[in-house]
């Protein structure tokens, strides 16, 4: 049918709408529409009407329909899918393993549909297309054809076959190949349907892929001529990513990026331009070209930049300036504009113009035009320009500058700086460059002298000390260095730097020595600066300098003489100088002529007016002599001249404070201490000042700073802790909640800080005690009041009674009740009217439970004071605390008529309503407390711990609240508490809101910052989480998280030693949110630290073990695993068992992986008979031991459970699981590497598909982690291993499937580890990967010299063997021979080149390892040849139990069985091999060929059959099947068999010879006589030949001439023994046993060592009756095989006809042994035991022969006349009866059956009359 015709055929059959969408798709495919023009239109449609598809052209119908298939594609695409006839099912699988065998394409629609059902019972019998697309593309790889070529026509047909078309194509599509992307394209245009959901089917595969793919789909569907098609899915891809598109239209090339990735980028664009091209939006496209054009033009500026940067370093400036020029007319862009300038900046050139781009210039381009800018003495602007370039480019540069040698030196940069005087930006710049080139000369300089000028002396310091330790013999340095370390007053380091100084330069420079003098003499040295000065005075007597520090250092040995002398001189020399004349005032006041001195410093002012340091001198003589309002305006003046010394400024101020001007102290440390705003002096006297001025608060603050510094005086610290203790005198009777917390702590810590400088403080001692009582260390506070009262001596500030006070209110604290009441009641004595004295003796009387006394003193108190409101609660209180309830309201109610508006009362009545359990009368309290106008901002703060009390934090929050609005500048412990309310209500916004406004207060709360953390975490913003993480660890290691008490304003209401806020829990946040930003090192840096201060959180030691685990710290992860306790705290899992559980598995996996599997079993038993459910992580190290000691099946069952329980989703959901102390956000998943743990357990059970798809798995889902890779690296040696181990033990079941480019893999995860982790064991990887994959000698010699790196000695022989050093891996395995995989590994290498060692190897590997299967089957294959078929059997037996679904296994041991005549051993082993491989023919054929020697014919020729329809191809098996057909008895079946054989194989003898025999029993001795003729042809000498002629001869009847042939052959065939066999049976048969007896003893004398000719004799003799003859022939035949199953069987008839019939027994017992399925056997034995009067024996013997001969009679009968004996005629009858169904014809068969039938009649006739 041509195409005109089919189209008007569709017309005919086709809904219009539907027509172009149908002949489109037809056309499209090639093979289709040819079958198409050529088919039979009204047969077609004639088969879709009968199959229920009327109307439906598709591909996959017409391929339907040319096979004659019974289904349409329609019934074929329906759930559940249906099975092919059987025969259409074979011939696709037949057909499609021909195509991969062949590799050519399907020629016609017929062969394209066959591929296709093939494709559809993988998909059927898998229930899933997994893995598809990879099949065909490595099948595809090994074809001939084009690959499309190959698959495109099937898999459209395939996709209108299947339910699930849509899978199919996402699974093909999986391979992300452009071989995948033309097969998804094929299927959906050779299928009709309407182009608009085409271009949705299509469009949704690539939606989310790169545009590259996208646009490369696009010009594939336009290639096949869809251009409208590919228009709409272009517009379907712009419409479902259009802010993506969108973004590259507006996105500009950005000049900082790398030129890697404007490459990228451009691509990317041009990709999207493909898009919008092929939607039809031209400009678009036109516009993303363009700016694609861009970015490869920047990329080739910058190659010129480069260039110019070399030119500056070959010093060709002008060139570098041409090629700038050049390079920015090219591309002018900020980053070209950049980098120009930064080349010319370093060649100094500025008359070259950059060129505006429209944007703000980069830092580079901005600092060479601020030079320009110098240079034309425009210097402000220039420094602006620097200024605001270098702002705005460190604020952009968070992550870092580039520093790959491409720009120009950023020394250069700062040099441009400091030249424009800039000093902070220099400085800002000089360290951000440090980062990158710490080590670098002159940037540690120009650092330096910026640090210098900045006036930062102790960086300056350190960086020229980093100079001169890079390079020792840097004299300018060394001298930079000692001037640096001279202005932080470090004399002796400065000393020795001049002193290396001179040694260094070896020559006395004047500069230097006098350098060295003073430095001397500050250092305390005078002898080494008069050396100097002397060296300098001997060349130049009259210096003045020199003179001038002789004379100080001769007055620093307490030579004063000897110094005026020498200053004296100096004075006159240089008069100017202030030195000489300060030096000559000291040694004249060193005299005692004070007067005199100060006379010489007034002369001084004359000859140096502006010297500040001799109008100090001089108000320092004066000060000292008490002058202080002379001193005054010498001191003025010295602070005019001299600003910046600060000791000037203090003693200033101080002298102004002393003469009482206050105000003017204030404001000259005012300005001072922005100066000098750390120094603990200027803060001392600020806080004295205003003490002064009457204002202790400020006073405090001033103090506070002044006691941070690093030696506080004394003075200081008592100032401090007597104003935040306030009344010292009455600090006794004080309570804690009098107190802020962090006061008490602050006054504490000042005490102690006084008595580390006085111990015998006793001021500070009484007080240190009683802030110890407040604080609840009241031992500690009653042991030092007892020490104090020993030690009391009468002092006038501290009378005795305070001490007695003290002393009883820690006693009472320390419940030291005697010793309190003696003492309290003598100071009561001394002092009757203390009421706090009073009220510690009531107090006491209470403890002692003498509540008489205690109610006495306590209404004493009341008596004192009876108005005072705190008295009255006091009283209220205590009378609570004795129970007596109506004194305690009665005192509450006086308290509150008095105070009617005090909400402290309030208060007190509901904490008393809350204590005596009426939580609604404590609300009322409250809500009346609430509405007071007087209510303080305590009050709610209280009141707001009570609501917390009453679990109502909405109120509490209320309260807080109220106390938010009514404060000007809310406490931070206000807005702390607001943040955790808001936060546990569920207010995260305000949280959020109070939490930032805590900390603006205080950022020194550190439950600020987690609390902040855990906000913001959840958020997404994980990196502003850690920065608030950091902050409370740095403040959590520098001081305690606090302590808790009754709640007050300014402390918070949350107790900070919540579990959630403890160091453990703090540095775990860190972890756990360090983990999801894949910052894997420091996270286990954090969880390290968790553990050390939680090391009984079994969560915690969980998640350090996996983090450790990741990171390739295997020894850690055993010593956290091994060390693991029981479960206690959980702050990462609600379930600590389940925790510890798992650090049983991890301990277990590392003892596994040790190889200490031994003694692991007590392990399980008591994981398994708890209560607790075992984990999978802990199951599939059982299966892993299981699979050690051999225990596979029950390993492999228990692996199949995990699998399909973790598949299914069987593990507990997280809504089942309650969350952990930190909440579910900072939750672990105890499954963690589920992927990688049950990868390596199912290598332990050699389940390497399962193994390969779980490492896979791990690699991927761990990429961002170093075990994903390092485990994948690994399992790629183990499975070489392995393979290495099961192809040579024939191993298939268990043999990992080979992989390409597994080197490759291998060294992609090895980089990829290696970028993750610097862990010790990537060498080791690395080592054993060399070993595998790259063997080579320099690999392998260092290991051989050192056994340490010897990690694996298995790899070192597999090295060795690669390279052929067998003789080396054998003297290497000698070493290591307890190691049974060495061994085995060696007997594989051994195995082609010394069979005997080898086979020694295996079985020291089988001794060392019994339980390893791969041993025993590898020992099989070795011993093969060895002559010892027992050991070989032994050993495939014993690998078979463990792996019995290894084929090849079963067959080899089926093939030994054969060889020692166990056939039922065979049958059964074929039997096996054949069920685990189905698709085997030559298992089928062994197994059929067995079949037919046990004459189980039936058996034989079903299997034969099976075996041709897997390979029809093969002669053998239809050889073989044509046997058995024979021996059936189906003559004409077996004749087409061999006609088979012949037709495959036409020369092939037997085949011809077989046949011929078939015709001779067939009777057409015609056509076998054509046959003898041909065989005769290939020689007349062939025994085979020979046979068969006279085979021939004789059913022609012709004996004579069969026999003549015989004598001819035996003439010129004399040693073939086959022939004279053939002879003498003739003889036997035409003459008889005795004429044939001579000539069988002469062939016997002939061939004595053949078996069959030794057989024939002593079976010729036995039918002569020559018994004794027989036997000894017989058992002389016997000897060479004692298995041989027919001379057991003639033996024992032998035996039975001499009379011996236990020998007979035993004979025709070994005939059956050996031949189970051989009946003449079974009945000569059952006849012996009927001779010996054995019936029982005999039936037994009868219906064995009955089992393997069914359709015997013989057995039947014999059975039968045994029954008779035994007088059972019943049974006997049965026997008879089946014997004559199966001899119908035997007339002596009815004869018995009638006599026995007889017998029974008689029998139960009697039986009737015995029951009468």
């Amino acid at each position: 049918m041509q195409s005109q015709a089919v189209i008007s055929a569709l017309q005919k059959s086709c809904d219009p709408k539907n027509l172009p969408d149908t002949l489109v798709a037809l056309r499209h495919d090639r093979l289709a529409w040819q079958f198409l023009c050529e088919c039979d239109f009204d047969k077609y449609s004639q088969w879709l009407l009968e199959n229920g598809a009327a109307g439906a052209w598709s591909p996959a119908n017409l391929a339907l329909f040319v096979l004659d298939a019974d289904l349409s594609a329609q019934q074929l695409s329906k759930e559940p899918m249906c099975i092919l006839d059987g025969n259409l099912q074979r011939r696709a699988l037949a057909f499609f393993e021909e195509t991969l065998r062949t590799g050519k394409a399907p020629i016609d629609l017929k062969e394209t549909g066959l591929l296709a059902l093939a494709l559809r019972e993988r998909r059927r019998k898998m229930r899933s297309w997994s893995g598809l697309a990879q099949d065909l593309t490595i099948q595809s790889k090994l074809l001939a054809d084009p690959l499309a070529r190959i698959w495109d026509g099937a898999l459209t047909c395939l996709a209108g076959m299947v339910p699930d078309r849509n899978e199919l194509l996402r699974a093909l599509w999986t391979e992300k190949t452009d071989q995948a992307a033309n097969w998804c394209i094929q299927i959906v245009l050779g299928n009709p349907a309407d182009e608009t959901l085409q271009a949705k089917t299509l469009s949704g595969l690539i939606l989310d892929e790169p545009l590259e793919v996208q646009a490369k789909w696009l010009k594939l569907v336009e290639g096949c001529g869809r251009k409208q098609l590919s228009e709409k899915i272009a517009r379907i891809l712009l419409s479902g990513n259009q802010p993506n598109f969108d973004r590259y239209i507006v996105q500009k090339i950005d000049p900082e990026m790398a030129a890697a990735e404007r490459l990228t980028r451009g691509l990317e664009m041009q990709s999207a331009a493909e898009v919008y091209r092929a939607a039809g939006a031209v400009p678009q496209a036109a516009s993303l070209l363009e700016k694609s054009r861009q970015a490869v033009g920047q990329c080739l500026a910058e190659v010129e930049l480069a260039i110019a940067n070399l030119d500056v370093d070959r010093q060709k400036m002008d060139l570098a300036a041409t090629r700038v020029d050049r390079a920015v007319k090219t591309c002018a862009v900020p980053s070209t504009l950049e980098r120009g300038a930064e080349i010319l900046q370093r060649a100094g050139i500025y008359d070259v113009s950059l060129p505006a781009v429209g944007s703000e210039p980069g830092m580079a381009a901005s600092i060479y035009l601020a030079s320009q800018m110098a240079v034309g003495g425009n210097s402000e602007l220039a420094r602006q320009t620097a200024s605001q370039a270098v702002n705005a480019w460190l604020a952009a540069a968070a992550d870092g500058i580039r520093m790959d040698g491409s720009s120009s030196e950023p020394a250069d940069l700062l040099a441009a700086l400091l030249r424009m005087d800039l000093l902070e930006e220099a400085d800002r710049c000089a360290a951000f460059f440090l980062q990158a080139r710490p080590n670098d000369d002159r940037l540690l300089q120009l650092a330096a002298q910026i640090a210098e000028k900045r006036t930062d002396l102790e960086r300056a310091a350190t960086l020229v000390e980093i100079l001169v330790s890079l390079d020792p013999q840097n004299l300018p340095a060394r001298r930079g260095l000692a001037r640096l370390e001279e202005e932080q007053g470090q004399w002796q380091k400065a000393l020795d730097q001049w002193r290396m100084v001179l040694s260094i330069s070896g020559k006395a420079i004047e500069e230097d020595l006098l350098s060295l003098s003073r430095c001397a003499i500050e250092a305390g040295a005078p002898d080494a600066a008069i050396d100097a000065c002397n060296q300098v005075l001997a060349k130049v007597s009259d210096h003045g300098l020199a003179h001038t520090y002789a004379g100080q250092a001769f007055l620093q040995k307490g030579m004063p003489q000897e110094a005026i002398s020498h200053l004296s001189r100096a004075t006159l020399l240089c008069p100017d100088l202030s030195k000489p004349w300060i030096a000559l005032a000291e040694a004249q006041q060193s005299l005692g002529e004070a007067q005199r001195a100060v006379d010489t410093l007034r002369a001084a002012i004359l000859a140096a007016p502006e010297s500040s340091e001799v109008h100090f001198k001089l108000a320092r003589l004066l000060l000292d002599q008490g002058y202080l309002t002379d001193a005054l305006p010498n001191l003025r003046q010295a602070a005019r001249l001299s600003p910046e010394n600060v000791s000037v400024t203090i003693e200033l101020a101080n002298t102004l404070r002393h003469l009482g001007h206050l105000e003017e102290a204030i404001r000259v440390i005012h300005e001072a201490r922005q100066r000098w705003p750390k120094n603990p002096h200027l803060a001392y006297l600020e806080g004295t000042t205003f003490l002064d001025m009457g204002n202790p608060q400020r006073a405090l603050e001033s103090l506070e700073l002044a006691i941070k510094g690093e030696q506080p005086q004394l003075e200081w610290l008592r100032a401090y802790a007597q104003l935040k203790l306030h009344d010292t005198a009455q600090l006794f009777a004080a309570r804690a909640d009098d107190y802020n917390p962090l006061d008490l702590q602050k006054a504490n810590q000042a005490l102690q800080k006084i008595l580390a400088i006085a111990p015998t403080d006793f001021n500070a001692r009484m007080w240190m005690a009683d802030t110890l009582r407040m604080r609840g260390q009241e031992r500690l506070a009653f042991e030092t009041y007892r020490q104090l009262l020993d030690e009391y001596q009468e002092q006038d500030d501290i009378p005795l009674v305070r001490v007695q006070a003290g002393f009883g209110a820690s006693a009472l604290a320390a419940n030291e009740l005697d010793t309190a009441l003696a003492v309290l009641q003598e100071a009561a004595q001394a002092a009757p009217e203390n009421l706090g004295i009073v009220h510690l003796i009531a107090e006491t009387y209470l403890k002692l439970s003498l509540e008489n006394e205690a109610a006495h003193a306590a209404n004493q108190a009341l008596q004192m004071e009876p108005d005072q409101v705190n008295n009255l609660i006091w009283y209220s209180n205590l009378m609570e605390k004795m129970d007596r309830l109506e004194d305690a309201q009665r005192a509450l109610a006086t308290a509150a008529q008095f105070s009617p508006e005090s909400s402290d009362l309030w208060l007190k009545q509901a904490q008393f309503a809350l204590k005596a359990g009426q939580p609604e009368t404590a609300r009322k309290a409250l809500a009346q407390l609430q509405q007071l106008a007087t209510v303080g901002e305590n009050g709610l703060w209280q009141a707001a711990a009570l609501y917390l009390k009453l679990n109502d934090n909405l109120e509490a929050l209320r309260c807080l609240k109220s106390i938010a609005e009514n404060t000007e500048t809310p406490d931070p412990a206000l807005m702390t508490d607001l943040a955790f309310l808001s936060h546990q209500t569920g207010q995260f916004a305000e949280a959020q809101e109070y939490v930032e406004r805590a900390v603006q207060m205080d950022d020194q709360n550190i439950r600020l910052h987690v609390l902040q953390a855990d906000l913001l975490a959840p958020q997404g913003k994980i990196q502003a989480a850690l920065a608030c993480l950091e902050k409370a660890t740095r403040l959590m290691e520098s001081k305690p998280l606090g302590s808790s008490g009754a709640p007050t304003a300014g402390k918070s209401l949350f107790k900070a030693d919540d579990l959630a806020f403890t160091p453990a829990a703090v540095y775990v946040r860190s972890a756990v949110l360090l983990v999801k930003m894949g910052d894997f090192p420091a996270a286990l840096y954090y969880a390290e630290k968790a553990l050390e201060v939680a090391p009984g959180d079994s969560s915690i030691r969980v998640f350090t073990a996996n983090l450790a685990y990741s990171q390739l710290h295997f020894d850690q992860v055993s010593e956290l695993a091994s060390a693991a306790t029981e479960a206690s705290a959980s702050l990462l899992h609600p379930d600590p068992d389940a925790c510890r559980q798992v650090l049983r598995a991890m301990h277990c996996e590392i003892m596994l992986d040790a190889g200490a599997e031994d003694g692991m079993d007590a392990g399980f038993a008591d994981e398994r008979d708890g209560e607790l459910a075992v984990p999978d992580r802990l199951l599939t190290v059982q299966a892993r031991w299981m699979a050690r000691n051999g225990e596979y099946e029950a390993a492999w069952k228990l692996f199949q459970e995990i699998e399909n329980r973790r598949t299914s989703g069987g593990q507990p959901g997280e809504e089942c699981i309650p969350a952990a102390a930190l909440g579910r956000y900072y939750q672990i998943d105890l499954d963690v590497y589920a992927s990688l743990w049950m990868g390596l357990a199912a290598q332990d059970l050699y389940l390497w598909d399962s193994a390969d798809r779980f490492i896979d798995q791990g690699r991927k889902e761990y990429a961002a982690e170093a075990i994903g890779a390092f485990q994948f690296a690994s399992a790629l040696i183990r499975r070489q291993k392995a393979a290495r181990l099961c192809e040579a033990a024939l191993s298939t079941r268990h043999c990992p499937a080979a992989m390409k480019n597994v080197g490759q893999d291998f060294e992609h995860a090895l980089a990829q580890v290696s970028q993750l982790s610097g862990a010790a064991d990537i060498a080791q990887l690395r080592q054993k990967g060399k070993l595998v994959f790259q063997a080579s000698v320099a690999q392998i010699k260092p290991i051989l010299s050192d056994e340490k790196a010897l990690t694996d000695p298995a790899l070192l022989i597999i090295a060795l063997s690669q390279i052929g050093n067998l003789d080396a891996a054998i003297q290497a395995a000698k070493e290591m021979k307890d190691c049974a995989d060495v061994c085995a590994h060696l007997a594989v290498s051994l195995a082609n080149v010394n069979s005997e060692k080898a086979l020694a190897c295996i079985e020291r590997a089988v001794d060392l390892e019994p339980r390893q299967p791969i041993y025993h089957a590898l020992r099989a294959v070795l011993a093969a040849g060895s002559g010892r078929p027992a050991d070989v059997a032994e050993a495939w037996l014993a690998a078979l139990q463990t792996w019995p679904d290894e084929p090849a296994w079963h067959a080899s041991l089926a093939q030994l069985s054969q060889q020692m005549g166990d056939a039922l051993s065979a049958i059964q082993h074929w039997e096996e091999a054949l069920a685990l491989q189905p698709s085997e023919a030559g298992y089928a054929l062994h197994l059929g060929q067995v079949y037919l020697e046990t004459r189980n014919i039936g058996k034989a020729i079903n299997t034969l059959e099976q075996a041709a329809r897997l390979e029809p191809k093969d002669a053998r098996i239809w050889l073989a099947l044509a046997e058995a057909q024979l021996q059936a008895g189906h003559l004409e079946l077996a004749l087409q068999c061999t006609q088979q054989v012949t037709m495959l194989e036409p020369d092939s003898l037997p085949g011809m010879l077989l046949q011929g025999e078939i015709l001779i029993q067939m009777g057409n001795l015609n056509a076998a006589q054509e046959i003898s003729d041909r065989a005769m042809t290939r020689g007349n000498s062939i025994p085979e030949v020979v046979v068969f002629n006279v085979h021939l001869l004789v059913k022609r009847g012709k004996l004579t001439d069969a026999l003549e042939v015989l004598e001819q052959a035996a003439g010129v065939l004399s040693g073939e023994a086959s022939i004279q066999v053939e002879r003498v049976e003739l003889i036997r048969q035409v003459y008889g046993s005795p004429a044939a007896l001579p000539v069988a003893r002469e062939v016997a004398q002939k061939f004595p060592g053949n078996q069959d000719v030794q057989f024939l004799l002593a079976f010729i003799l036995f039918e002569c009756g020559d018994m004794a003859n027989a036997d000894a022939v017989a058992q002389r035949a016997l000897r060479p095989d004692f298995e041989n199953p027919a001379l057991s069987l003639l033996l024992g008839r032998i035996k039975a006809n001499l009379g011996q019939l236990d020998q007979a027994v035993f004979h025709l017992t070994q005939a059956v042994e050996h031949n189970p399925a051989n009946v003449e056997a079974y009945i000569e034995l059952g006849k012996t035991y009927q001779q010996r009067r054995e019936q029982d024996k005999a039936v037994l013997t009868f219906q064995q022969a009955i089992k393997v001969a069914p359709r015997d009679p013989r057995a039947f009968v014999l059975a039968a006349a045994a029954l008779k004996e035994a007088k059972d005629y019943s049974g006997a009858e049965k026997m008879l009866r089946k014997a004559s169904e199966l001899a119908p014809n035997d007339l002596t068969i009815h004869r018995q059956l009638g006599a026995i039938i007889a017998l029974n009649l008689v029998q139960h006739s009697q039986e009737a009359q015995a029951w009468r």
